[in-house]
């Protein structure tokens, strides 16, 4: 039966909280579970979002990481963190990333995943202090 769950991990170094990443992973196959990660960076001037992968042309079983610094916009921090909770009780359970983060990801006609934000090869926003 596919399950989905959630855990949060911390970077810490000398007592300084640097980050966190969410995996939200669901069971696709007994042997098989595909992950969401969702990482927040805590820095002054974090302004990136950063999203692998940022094609059109990634098989449905991939993994999904989205980066993003802690000050960036409320609409991207939004967008970076709107899970799709349904795959917690989900009858037959979610079955790609595009399920686990529809924000951010999409399936294809092609059963390809494809993001849905505009971007560069991953990077979605540029630091600011980036040329």
């Amino acid at each position: 039966m596919p399950y989905t769950e959630l855990q949060s991990y911390f970077m810490v170094r000398d007592g300084v909280v640097l980050g966190n990443m969410l995996n939200y992973t669901t069971t696709v196959k007994r042997d098989h579970r595909v992950v969401s990660h969702m990482q927040i960076d805590f820095c002054k001037g974090c302004r990136y979002l950063f999203v692998h992968p940022w094609d059109a042309a990634s098989p449905l079983d991939t993994n999904g990481l989205v980066q993003i610094g802690n000050e960036s916009s409320a609409q991207s921090l939004r967008t970076v963190l709107s899970l799709n909770t349904d795959c917690f009780t989900k009858y037959d359970g979610c079955r790609s990333v595009a399920d686990l983060l529809p924000t951010v990801w999409k399936q294809t006609s092609e059963m390809k995943i494809a993001c849905t934000l505009q971007n560069d090869r991953g990077l979605v926003q540029k630091p600011t202090n980036w040329p």
